[in-house]
C-alpha cells in the first residue's frame, strides 16, 4: 500500500451523480461508522474535495466532481508512481440517504476491498453520531515540527481539563521563519461555554472509546500528533504521524483553540504527560 509517499505525485479524483445541485447538497459532511470507515465530502472555495479511510488505516484523498444523478458515489483515485499512471475505481451505489445516514454498496473489487468485502454499509452523519454516555475528564494534546516547512507546522502542547482550564504551549514561526513572539510561549486561560461544548461534542462524535491510530512512524510532512484522553475513569493513548480523518475536525479545533480565546502568558512551565 502506497502511503502518502513523498516520492509519488497523487491524484485523487471522485466523480459524484447527482440530479440537482440542491440534492448534491445532502451529501456534503462527514459520514463514519463504528468500525472507523468515513466519506468525507467537503466544498472549499469552489472545490469539492472528498475522503474515504477505513478501520485498517487506510486513506485516500479526493477531489469531487458532481454529475448528473443520484444513485451513485464514483470515486478515482489515480497517481503517478516511479513515471507510471495508475488509476483505481471506488464505486458505490447508493441506497439511501437522509440527513442523518447514508447507506451505500461497494460495486467494484476496489471498493468492497477497500471495505473488507462488506456487502453494504450504513454511515452516520457525524455530528449525529454522539456517544452520550462519553464523560470528559481530560486531554493533552501534543504535536511535533516535523514538516518541510516549519511556518505552518507549529509545536505544540496543550491541556484541557473538564474545569475548562486550558495550559497551552507552543512555538510558532512567521514567514521569515523567525519566531512569532505574539504565539510563542506558555500561556493559561478559561474555556467559553461554547468552546468548551464544541470541544466535548467533538470528542462524543470520533468515536473515542474504539479509535485507533496507526503507530507506525511514516516519513511525511506531517507532525506527530499524540493525543491522551481521560473520560469516564479511561485514558486512551493515540501517536500518528497519520491520524484518521475522523479526528480531523478535532486536530483543528486544538490546533487553532489559542486564535479563539483569551490566553494569559505565564512563566510557569507545566510538564505535560507524554
Amino acid at each position: 500500500m502506497l502511503k502518502r509517499m513523498k516520492t509519488a505525485i497523487t491524484l485523487l479524483i471522485i466523480f459524484i451523480c447527482t440530479s440537482t445541485y440542491g440534492q448534491f447538497d445532502k451529501l456534503k459532511g462527514i459520514w463514519i461508522t463504528s468500525d472507523q470507515d468515513l466519506i468525507s465530502i467537503k466544498e472549499d472555495d469552489g472545490i469539492i474535495w472528498g475522503k474515504l479511510s477505513n478501520k485498517l488505516f487506510e486513506d485516500k484523498w479526493t477531489e469531487l466532481y458532481p454529475s448528473t444523478c443520484l444513485d451513485s458515489l464514483k470515486f478515482y483515485y489515480k497517481y503517478i508512481f516511479k513515471g507510471s499512471s495508475f488509476s483505481e475505481p471506488y464505486f458505490f451505489k447508493i441506497l439511501n440517504i437522509t440527513d442523518t445516514f447514508l447507506i451505500v454498496k461497494p460495486i467494484t473489487d476496489f471498493s468492497m476491498k477497500f471495505f473488507q468485502n462488506r456487502d453494504t454499509i450504513k454511515f452516520v452523519r457525524q455530528e449525529y453520531a454522539i456517544d452520550t454516555s462519553f464523560k470528559f475528564e481530560k486531554i493533552i494534546y501534543h504535536t511535533t515540527n516535523d514538516c518541510f516547512s516549519d511556518i505552518h507546522c507549529p509545536v505544540i502542547n496543550l491541556q484541557i481539563d473538564n474545569k475548562k482550564h486550558i495550559y497551552f504551549e507552543g512555538e510558532f514561526k512567521k514567514e521569515n521563519y523567525k519566531i512569532d513572539n505574539k504565539h510563542t510561549g506558555q500561556f493559561t486561560g478559561t474555556l467559553s461555554n461554547q468552546l468548551y461544548n464544541e470541544l466535548i461534542h467533538l470528542l462524543q462524535t470520533c468515536n473515542v472509546r474504539t479509535l485507533t491510530f496507526d503507530n507506525n512512524w511514516y516519513s511525511d510532512d506531517s507532525p506527530e500528533r499524540t493525543f491522551i484522553i481521560y473520560f469516564n475513569g479511561q485514558r486512551k493513548y493515540l501517536k500518528s504521524t497519520v491520524p484518521p480523518f475522523i479526528v480531523d475536525s478535532l486536530i483543528e479545533f486544538l490546533d487553532t483553540i489559542n486564535l479563539r480565546l483569551h490566553l494569559i502568558r505565564t512563566n510557569e512551565k507545566l510538564n505535560l504527560e507524554k
